[in-house]
């Protein structure tokens, strides 16, 4: 699994706050599957922002850092 660099993690963090942003392994097994039989790729963190602004903030850090990013639904598979 890849992990983000320390400065990367602060800046989400800053946007989201800490209880915004999933860093912890076993939490972000369920953000690397949905209903789609043997699909599993678990991401580095997993950010939940509460607004608009916060989701363009976390895409802009993370592009400035390199770090790519998938949208994710309701993990329904649908």
């Amino acid at each position: 699994m890849r992990t983000l660099d320390d400065k990367l993690v602060n800046r989400l963090e800053e946007i989201l706050g800490a209880k915004n942003l999933v860093t912890d392994p076993e939490a972000l097994e369920a953000y690397g599957r949905d209903e789609t039989p043997g699909l599993f790729h678990p991401p580095a963190a997993a950010a939940r922002p509460g607004s608009a602004a916060e989701a363009a903030a976390v895409l802009k850090a993370a592009r400035e850092a390199g770090v790519p990013v998938t949208p994710r639904g309701a993990g329904t598979g649908l």
